[in-house]
């Protein structure tokens, strides 16, 4: 798993970095990172709030320079992971993750924004849009495994859970 492997530790330099943004969305609360279950079970951070409330976080960080693959620079787009070539399904469609939220983060000169989202809910709209948006398919061929996968634009995400809440 060579490219995964490489990614995963190019992401778990940022550690500081992530929990800097984790303490935007919740000051002064109390964030670890998961060095117990690891990637398994879709938790990278967990957090401990004023109230005692636990909020699992599985971070989805870019490398720099994504926003070349964009369509519209100025319209991110979320790599939302379908399936493995290992038979896994892939974190957007795996009920058994215990992540409670996702959070996807640029590198700054791609987008300065993070994007904070429920992860049932993300599942739910992905599944309810799925055939909508085939046209953000792709599978990516590495060295030793294949992932499929949709960008899709944040623009597309926010529409389709507009039209949700209505």
């Amino acid at each position: 798993m060579g490219r995964f492997m490489d990614d995963f530790t190019w992401a778990n330099i940022h550690t500081i970095d992530d929990i800097k943004v984790i303490h935007q969305i919740y000051p002064g609360a109390k964030v670890e990172k998961n060095t117990v279950t690891g990637n398994d079970e879709g938790i990278d951070y967990i957090v401990t709030d004023h109230f005692k409330k636990v909020t699992n976080i599985d971070v989805k960080r870019r490398r720099p320079g994504v926003s070349r693959y964009w369509a519209n620079r100025n319209d991110p787009e979320l790599t939302l992971e379908t399936a493995r070539s290992t038979g896994n399904p892939g974190f957007i469609l795996n009920e058994e993750k215990k992540t409670d939220m996702y959070l996807f983060i640029f590198d700054e000169s791609d987008s300065p924004q993070f994007y904070y989202i429920t992860a049932k809910w993300l599942r739910e709209l992905f599944k309810q849009h799925r055939e909508e948006w085939e046209c953000y398919k792709h599978t990516r061929y590495y060295a030793d495994y294949w992932s499929e996968f949709y960008c899709v634009p944040v623009s597309v995400i926010r529409k389709a859970a507009e039209d949700y809440a209505s």
